[in-house]
């Protein structure tokens, strides 16, 4: 019967190391390792002969990593911040005083980056400051040697939003709602005739959007009322008279 019984042992042993691959010895430590730290000595005693058995750790071991203080989970480094928070505080600042303003739109016939470097170029032309960047989404139609070469030939910084990252371009997208919606609607135009009609809209609203529409400045305030206030904004709009 000896051998018998021997031979059974191993087989014991390989069952219980197949059983803890179903529940990682990480996970199972975990579970049992307040219990058996909070025991008496009489339960401590059955809790390791059983974690033993299951794990095939040696007894001094198996104490060992019971009786250890479960490690703090290490947060995973994010992106190296370039602007802090005061930085972020008043670009939202001069963004709300200016109302936001400041879109242009352009009607190309189809999405191609010869006709969107002809669109850059035009619009900087008509700026009244330095084009000195240009951001865009993940579409083939912009990432493309043709605008990347005409931006490094005009000293332009080109860069791109982040993959699968939609609120990178946020402030374009709600110009699409606030612009371009409520001047075109939700109707798809395609052709060469409502490219010509998109452009000669575009080419007289801008000037209504960008020089006429009434901007958010700061109200002006002195001493501490200026920290309480620092937030309110006033509606102006200059006129000629």
């Amino acid at each position: 019967m000896l051998p018998d019984m021997e031979l059974e042992e191993p087989c014991r042993k390989a069952e219980m190391r197949r059983r803890i691959k179903l529940t990682t010895r990480r996970e199972l430590t975990t579970a049992i390792s307040q219990r058996y730290r909070t025991a008496d000595r009489t339960n401590k005693k059955l809790i390791l002969d059983e974690f033993t058995k299951v794990t095939g750790y040696h007894r001094k071991h198996a104490i060992r990593v019971l009786t250890a203080e479960p490690a703090t989970p290490q947060a995973r480094p994010g992106a190296r911040r370039i602007y802090q928070e005061a930085e972020k505080e008043a670009l939202i600042v001069l963004w709300e005083a200016a109302d936001r303003i400041w879109t242009e739109c352009v009607a190309l016939p189809v999405r191609e980056q010869t006709l969107v470097v002809e669109a850059v170029s035009g619009i900087s032309r008509k700026l009244p400051f330095p084009l000195l960047g240009v951001d865009t989404d993940n579409d083939s139609a912009f990432l493309n040697d043709t605008l990347f070469g005409y931006c490094s030939d005009h000293g332009i910084v080109f860069t791109r939003s982040r993959a699968y990252h939609k609120n990178d371009q946020a402030w374009v997208e709600q110009k699409n709602g606030a612009i371009v919606r409520k001047l075109v609607g939700y109707g798809r135009l395609e052709g060469l005739t409502a490219t010509a009609a998109l452009r000669r809209l575009y080419e007289g609203s801008r000037l209504y959007i960008n020089f006429f529409q009434p901007s958010f400045k700061l109200s002006p305030n002195t001493g501490k009322e200026r920290e309480s206030t620092r937030n309110i904004i006033c509606r102006r709009h200059r006129t000629g008279g």
